[in-house]
This record gives C-alpha cells, sequence and structure tokens, in this order.
C-alpha cells in the first residue's frame, strides 16, 4: 500500500492472496492489522509521512469548510492517519439526493466524474480538480446518521469534523 499505491486494506489482502497463490481470505490478516501494518511501516521507513499526512490533513479542512453545506466528514486513510501519497481525501456528505451535491460542484465549475455509490449511498464522486483528489460520498440525512451511530473499532472507522480535524492538525 505504501509503495505501489494499493488504496484499501481489501484491496492489498487480494493482490497479496493472488501472489501468494492463496484463497481470499485464506489466512489473512484483518483489515485492521494491514492498517496497523503499514503505520508501522510508516513510522519507520518513512519519516516524512507526518509531514505528508499534515499537509493532507489541511488540503481536506480546506475543501470541508468549502462544503460546509452538506455537513462533511473526513474518512478513510486521511482519517485514520494511515495515507500514503497515493491516498485521495474522502468525504462523507449528507443530502437529500447526490445531484444536490454535483449541482454545488458545477455551480463552483469544480470538475467531477461519478463513482459506483457504495452501500447506504446516494452518490459518489471523484473530483480530480482538487490536488490531492477527492471522493465525496453522498448519503441521504437519515442513513447518515444511521452508519454513524455504528460502533466499529479500530483505525478504519476514524471519523472526522471540520472542527475535529481542525483541533487534530492545530496540535501537529
Amino acid at each position: 500500500m505504501a509503495e505501489e499505491g494499493v488504496p484499501t486494506p481489501a484491496q492489498a489482502k487480494k493482490k497479496a492472496a493472488k501472489q501468494l497463490g492463496l484463497e481470499p481470505g485464506s489466512g489473512l490478516p484483518s483489515d485492521l492489522e494491514v492498517t496497523e501494518a503499514l503505520r508501522e511501516h510508516q513510522s519507520i521507513f518513512m519519516p516524512e509521512h507526518e509531514e505528508e499526512l499534515l499537509l493532507l490533513r489541511e488540503a481536506a479542512l480546506q475543501v470541508m469548510e468549502l462544503l460546509t453545506q452538506f455537513n462533511p466528514v473526513l474518512v478513510g486513510a486521511v482519517a485514520d492517519g494511515s495515507a500514503t501519497a497515493f491516498s485521495d481525501i474522502e468525504l462523507e456528505l449528507t443530502a437529500d439526493s447526490g445531484k444536490d451535491v454535483e449541482l454545488f460542484l458545477i455551480n463552483h465549475r469544480i470538475g467531477y466524474s461519478a463513482l459506483k455509490p457504495g452501500r447506504d449511498r446516494e452518490a459518489s464522486l471523484r473530483c480530480d480538480d482538487w490536488e490531492p483528489a477527492v471522493v465525496l460520498h453522498v448519503a441521504d440525512p437519515l442513513r447518515h446518521r444511521r452508519s454513524a451511530s455504528r460502533t466499529e473499532e479500530g483505525p478504519t472507522s476514524q471519523r472526522l469534523d471540520a472542527e475535529a480535524l481542525a483541533v487534530l492538525i492545530e496540535a501537529a
């Protein structure tokens, strides 16, 4: 993940299983274990990681401030601290429709492409106009409250609103 740009633990495990000639899921570590190993690797072999992570988080905060009306929440590798040079900024937004976010982007002349939306999402949009790229996952308010209230353990479930992210940046 750190060196080849594999974006998620699930994809990294799938690639590893293929390279090792194993069936997917057969004796491989959990996503949490993969993320923890990535963080350990970064702390040992990538001294620039903390500075790069800070820059990613500052960029995320700027985008979140622009998208305030959609109650953005930072998720993924930038939120949990395992981001690599290949990581996108991932934000969860709440809106009655993905079209609301699309209209906002169009009105602000921000280019985007539609992605296949994941579970419990109205839409997923990739904005390559920003550097680094930003992926927006749009959920309706009811679904968003439900998914936000789920209790998951581990760094992959890290969720930061703009206020929490600002505090984290200030502490760095």
